[in-house]
């Protein structure tokens, strides 16, 4: 073979190689396969929130079996159409076949080895196990039925035949007259033109199909992203140095720096705790590192603490090189222990989110999240809560807010618990 024809071989071959990727459509059938996995999957951990005491979030049932219904129409939809799509190309896979075992048979009255395939060595081949990971995959949905038998390849008991062999067809090809004055160069451009014919026939075909799964997959995307992220806000929760209130229920745990002073090791880092009662920022790192990398001393440990309610105003801004740095600034009115601070809130959190998550729980919005009855014990407790001390009979002057647990009577110093 000369060098010319020996390159153009494995040129071929090499294309072949994709070709054979491209029409087994794994990564079709693999999300197919994912997606259904996953959303089965969902109200299981939609659940393990619940029962851990996650309250908020209520939209998560909803979503979830939302999502369970639009995959139930589409996904047996989806699987039928990756084997129609596959169907309709077996003539072309059966041409490109053929003109392989030509190729193999005329470099074989030369003299010449057959170019070596990988896989299957066969297009057929791959496409029966494409069809057959498609019916899989779709198991479970409702059908449309068998696969309609398309062009001369018949049903699918026709084509789950053993494939045509890849090579040694010289005997086959010269009783046929299939090989006689075939020319490798001629059945090279053959095969060349036949192949991204195919190629652009597979590439259309998954574009419809992946157009047929609409925002499905960016929506369980979201979802999954959505129970992670609870599912951290628990884990921190249970590693917290302080208790839980009477009554309270955690809404969000993130990552966050409070800016205490001008000197960066004069501001704790740690957790930012936002509940239906307090806002509580908790130091939780390793201090005194050599070089601000070896050794330190882990310190963990309450720092500051709100009731909820006594959150005024929350502002935000962005700061750093590319605005890097998400920065929010609390202000508080009675019962707040300063009158403003300033953190900065990481997690990859944008500042003006993170903002509208606190002035909603600071709002008391946040009750319109929780599962079962948004009332709370906490709001109640506001609403009932005495005027006179039960001591002295000095009516009480501190205002109440959401998330206080207790008041106290400024002139004989008499607790009242709220609640």
């Amino acid at each position: 073979m000369s060098d010319e024809l020996n390159t153009k071989v494995a040129e071929l071959r090499t294309k072949l190689d994709s070709l054979q990727d491209l029409v087994a459509m794994d990564d079709v059938t693999r999300q197919l396969g994912d997606l259904a996995t996953t959303i089965a999957g969902l109200p299981a951990k939609v659940k393990q929130l619940r029962d851990k005491g996650y309250l908020y979030a209520n939209f998560l049932e909803q979503k979830t079996a939302t999502l369970d219904e639009q995959w139930s129409a589409v996904r047996g939809t989806v699987s039928q159409s990756i084997q129609e799509e596959l169907q309709r190309a077996q003539d072309q896979i059966e041409e490109i076949d053929d003109l392989w075992e030509k190729l193999d048979a005329a470099l074989a009255q030369g003299g010449q080895p057959a170019p070596t395939r990988t896989g299957a060595g066969s297009l057929g081949t791959k496409m029966q196990t494409a069809i057959q990971s498609a019916q899989k995959a779709g198991a479970g949905a409702k059908m449309a039925g068998a696969v309609k038998p398309s062009g001369a390849g018949g049903s699918l008991s026709q084509m789950a035949q053993p494939p045509k062999p890849a090579g040694g067809a010289l005997v086959k090809g010269v009783m046929s007259g299939a090989v006689t004055g075939a020319k490798p160069d001629a059945l090279i451009s053959q095969l060349d033109g036949a192949m991204s014919r195919l190629s652009s026939e597979v590439d259309g075909a998954k574009r419809r199909i992946e157009g047929m799964y609409g925002e499905i997959p960016n929506n369980v995307s979201q979802t999954v992203s959505q129970i992670d992220l609870i599912e951290t806000y628990l884990e921190r929760a249970g590693e917290a140095s302080f208790p839980l209130l009477a009554g309270e229920a955690i809404y969000m745990v993130v990552e966050a720096e409070w800016k205490k002073g001008k000197d960066k090791d004069d501001n704790p880092d740690g957790l930012l705790y936002i509940t239906n009662q307090r806002v509580v920022m908790e130091q939780k790192e390793k201090v005194g590192k050599k070089l601000g990398m070896f050794g330190g001393k882990a310190v963990q440990g309450l720092v500051w603490e709100s009731p909820v309610g006594a959150i005024t105003d929350v502002t935000f801004e962005k700061k750093g090189m590319f605005g890097g740095i998400d920065l929010i600034t609390l202000k508080f009115g009675s019962g707040g222990p300063f009158g403003e601070t300033t953190l900065e809130v990481k997690d990859g959190l944008h500042a003006k989110w993170f903002a509208g998550k606190l002035k909603q729980a600071a709002s008391g919005e946040i009750d319109a999240e929780r599962v079962g009855e948004h009332k709370t014990l906490t709001m109640e407790a506001v609403a009932d809560a005495p005027t006179m001390c039960p001591s002295c009979g000095a009516t009480f002057t501190e205002p109440i807010v959401r998330g206080m647990t207790q008041i106290s009577c400024t002139y004989c110093g008499t607790v009242v618990r709220l609640g």
